[in-house]
């Protein structure tokens, strides 16, 4: 990375006058054009990483307190007592108690038989060593199915977890086991030429989300119906005050809020369970819903124990997410990426965008030692340039440093164009200073590619300019 070049410039090599974002002047212009976003592997791999990082933690967590694992039976009601939990408790059963010596509905030998504390936390390391597997993503369809019948398991066994946050941990991994293989960023799709491969996604899986949140929401709304505290509005409050309220100042400021704010948290909780359903059926307001629902588990785990719990439920969240609802955003035509030939980080960088584009036609590339870089940018200029990635806009910005990264990320759409916002959200010199000590690094980490191009099929290559 060549030191000098204003951070953050845009539309020229000189220091901009002002502070205006890139592709500001293609807003004013009516330029932009919004595409929509699809799931893709780079996605879809996100997703999978973020499931097998909590399923670690939780078995990481889990590890000193395996011997509770077999500590008694299965309790009565964990469950629930009517139809659907004797429903749950049938195709659950109960083999952790029956290994720790009890039979059920509180009958027990004597003691616990020798080696079942043993077999528990053999169990317990197996399924963090599996929830790796599925980070990594080697074998990760074999590795998700694996982990379901540890979760089966330990179902109203596990002191982290409660049996609703076992059913959704069982849910998000039945959903991966069920998910294409050899997306793009699993250890699968590793080496291949063409870095789309032939991942795509399965409607099903989505699908299948969406009912299970439906199922999740419209029980507990059920289930708060019967609940007068829900109805007087002084549920919340009472959580906040018992012992499933977590210690700290963040659950002592909100408990000690006005009274009025605290029913009316109440009531809109209650509301937004009891209208999830109806809500997700409306195309318009599907992304609400979810949105709402989302930030409220991700508040509950804030504000209560349990937090593996409403984990799971934020997975099931994301694996229902459609990238539909943020659309790719830039101008009219491809923008040109302009990369370092000799860099096998920046080779990196192009096989993701060629692999993460959803229409196929969003960037066109050219190394900086081309003919098409020199022609494009004055020799005057170019030693303020970085030598890593530059990126000319459609509508002929040139952007560098993390602007022109986020740049990228915002015209890919769905969950990358949000991970751009948030980038976006960070002081530029911030980001820029920690874009420019990879950049500094990346050849020492990053061995030197054969040639200024990435290997890849003929169809992509023709995406690649002199």
């Amino acid at each position: 990375m060549a030191p000098g070049g204003p951070a953050g410039h845009t539309g020229s090599v000189s220091p901009p006058a002002d502070t205006t974002p890139p592709t500001a002047a293609c807003d004013a212009h009516g330029e932009t054009v919004l595409r929509p976003g699809r799931w893709t592997g780079g996605q879809a791999s996100v997703v999978r990483v973020l499931t097998g990082l909590v399923v670690f933690v939780h078995f990481a967590r889990l590890l000193p307190r395996a011997d509770e694992l077999v500590a008694g039976p299965r309790p009565r009601g964990a469950f629930g007592d009517g139809p659907v939990g004797r429903w749950f408790a049938s195709w659950m059963p109960d083999a952790l108690g029956v290994l720790g010596g009890h039979l059920g509905d509180g009958v027990s030998t004597a003691a616990t038989p020798d080696g079942a504390e043993g077999v528990a936390l053999g169990l317990v390391v197996l399924g963090a060593l599996v929830a790796l597997l599925l980070v990594l993503g080697w074998s990760e369809r074999i590795a998700a199915a694996s982990l379901v019948p540890v979760f089966v398991l330990f179902a109203g066994h596990d002191p982290l977890l409660p049996p609703i946050g076992a059913l959704a941990f069982i849910a998000v991994l039945v959903l991966h086991a069920a998910s294409a293989s050899g997306p793009y960023g699993s250890l699968e799709a590793r080496g291949r030429v063409d870095p789309r491969g032939d991942w795509s996604s399965r409607a099903a899986v989505g699908v299948t989300a969406w009912l299970v949140l439906a199922a999740v929401t419209g029980w507990t709304a059920l289930w708060w119906w019967h609940d007068t505290a829900w109805h007087d509005g002084s549920a919340l409050s009472d959580l906040l005050a018992g012992p499933r309220a977590r210690d700290g100042a963040l659950v002592s400021w909100v408990a000690h809020l006005p009274d009025g704010v605290l029913r009316g948290a109440t009531w809109a909780t209650f509301a937004a369970h009891a209208l999830f359903v109806p809500l997700a059926l409306l195309r318009a307001t599907r992304p609400w819903a979810w949105g709402v629902m989302l930030v409220g588990q991700l508040v509950a785990a804030l504000l209560l124990v349990g937090v593996d719990a409403r984990l799971g439920l934020v997975l099931v969240h994301l694996v229902a997410f459609q990238p539909s609802w943020v659309p790719a955003k830039g101008g009219r035509g491809a923008s040109t990426v302009f990369y370092d030939g000799d860099c096998g980080l920046c080779h990196r960088f192009t096989r993701f965008l060629l692999a993460e584009d959803p229409h196929g036609d969003t960037f066109t590339f050219a190394p900086l030692q081309g003919e098409t870089f020199k022609v494009a940018i004055p020799e005057g200029p170019l030693g303020q340039l970085p030598d890593s990635v530059l990126v000319r806009t459609p509508c002929g910005d040139l952007l560098m440093r993390s602007d022109a990264a986020l740049h990228c990320l915002r015209r890919l759409g769905g969950g990358w164009r949000l991970v751009s916002i948030a980038g976006r959200l960070v002081p530029r010199v911030v980001r820029d200073r920690v874009y420019d000590f990879v950049a500094a690094i990346r050849k020492s980490i990053f061995p030197k590619p054969k040639g200024m191009c990435p290997i890849l099929p003929p169809d992509l290559q023709g995406r690649f300019l002199p």
